[in-house]
């Protein structure tokens, strides 16, 4: 439990963001004199309050299974189509003459 709140402390969020430049999604970050006096990443703390958690009620029913599905699809005709384009793509050899 420690190492949680050690890892998500205040001073932890500001130098991981002043070494990588990584936006924290979390209030205490985003109330950060560090983070408000920044001119970039004061924009991404104020676009926090527009973010929205997904719906459970949408995830958890059989729409997800069915985004999954649809997704899976794609993926997989377009891994065909690639495949194909790239058959065809290929250059010929000459067939080797009988003897």
């Amino acid at each position: 439990m420690q190492l949680i709140k050690d890892m998500t402390s205040l001073k932890v969020q500001e130098a991981v963001t002043a070494e990588t430049g990584m936006a924290i999604s979390r209030k205490s970050w985003a109330n950060s004199d560090v983070v408000k006096n920044d001119p970039i990443l004061s924009v991404v703390a104020k676009s926090r309050e527009f973010a929205a958690t997904p719906d459970k009620a949408f995830w958890g029913n059989e729409n997800a299974a069915k985004i999954s599905d649809a997704r899976m699809v794609m993926y997989e005709r377009s891994s065909s189509m690639e495949r194909t384009r790239l058959l065809r793509s290929r250059p010929t050899r000459p067939r080797l003459q009988d003897s």
